[in-house]
């Protein structure tokens, strides 16, 4: 009887491998750890684009952070590090219009201006709350201006002017009209431009006073005046006026006495000159009841006193005026 051997089991392949323990669990895979979500950053509303021919609005500067403490641990691989709480906020600098309304963020505070304010060279009313106000803007002319194309001024956005009618000579007295006064309230008002007219007095009293406005009369007999007329009243520039050396009571005499002449013949009438000749050299509370135009060259208005219009520079440049000119808000 020959006896068979045993079959031994074929030989095991290198990657065969043997069945697991059914009573050891797999083990559990280990997924890498993932960083912890970021919370959103507070946000402000977008400004919208301004409409077109307004002042672009400037690009914004932002200040990264988010809005609650984090832990700088939980960010790392992030690429940045947190070493205090930091909170998003959004400052903005230049014109932005939001919800509707126009701001001008100063550069400096990244805060909203207020009042009124020289910005690139032009006038500016902002409110309380910062937002922009429509305002006028208006020029004053005479002779050293040259001649003017109206048509131009009014499509630069100009809406009113004050034209010299005349003046007093300094030195000897003389009456005169301005040679481009017709010239220029009747290109003014053809224009569409709302109008005023203004004198120059070098007068001593009171009767001098009214023959100036009596000549202002005549000189604007047909026309309608919006803005009214206006006495100019201030120091001669680089030399002595025969009015300089009169008082502040006589000088304000002379001014009531011509606003007055002005009044009765059913215009509005007014007084021009500058904050420290208003301070010093006129009796402001006299005065007070008729209109205030206020001359002073700097970016926010400083008087104490309740005005009408505000002449900021002497230097501005308009459409269809070759030379500098005198730029007022009102």
């Amino acid at each position: 009887m020959v006896t068979a051997s045993p079959r031994r089991p074929p030989p095991r392949s290198k990657r065969q491998r043997l069945p697991r323990n059914p009573k050891r669990p797999p083990p559990r895979s280990r997924r890498p750890r993932r960083n912890p979500p970021l919370p959103p950053p507070r946000s402000r509303p977008r400004p919208r684009r301004l409409p077109h021919g307004h002042p672009g609005p400037t690009p914004v500067d932002r200040t990264a952070g988010f809005p609650h403490e984090i832990e700088a641990s939980k960010l790392a691989g992030y690429g940045f590090a947190v070493t205090s709480t930091e909170t998003v906020e959004y400052q903005y600098t230049g014109w932005q219009n939001i919800d509707g309304a126009t701001y001008y963020y100063d550069p400096a505070t990244h805060q909203p201006v207020t009042g009124n304010q020289v910005i690139q060279g032009n006038v500016y009313t902002f409110g309380a709350d910062g937002a922009l106000n429509r305002t006028a803007r208006g020029i004053d002319v005479s002779k050293f201006q040259g001649s003017i194309d109206w048509n131009a001024v009014k499509a630069d956005g100009i809406t009113f002017a004050i034209i010299r009618c005349g003046y007093r000579g300094y030195g000897s007295g003389a009456l005169v009209e301005d040679s481009t006064y017709r010239a220029n309230i009747r290109g003014a008002i053809n224009a569409g431009l709302k109008v005023g007219v203004y004198f120059y007095s070098q007068a001593t009293n009171e009767a001098e006073a009214v023959e100036e406005a009596s000549m202002v009369l005549s000189l604007v007999s047909g026309y309608s005046l919006p803005l009214g007329v206006y006495y100019d009243t201030e120091k001669v520039a680089g030399d002595t006026g025969r009015a300089d050396t009169i008082s502040a009571a006589q000088r304000t005499a002379c001014a009531v006495a011509f606003c007055e002449t002005i009044r009765n013949s059913g215009y509005s009438a007014g007084v021009y000159s500058y904050a420290s000749w208003f301070y010093n050299s006129l009796n402001f509370a006299n005065i007070s009841k008729y209109n205030t135009w206020i001359a002073q060259y700097r970016d926010t208005l400083n008087f104490s006193y309740k005005y009408n219009i505000w002449q900021y520079t002497g230097s501005g440049h308009v459409n269809g005026i070759s030379k500098p000119v005198d730029m007022n808000i009102g």
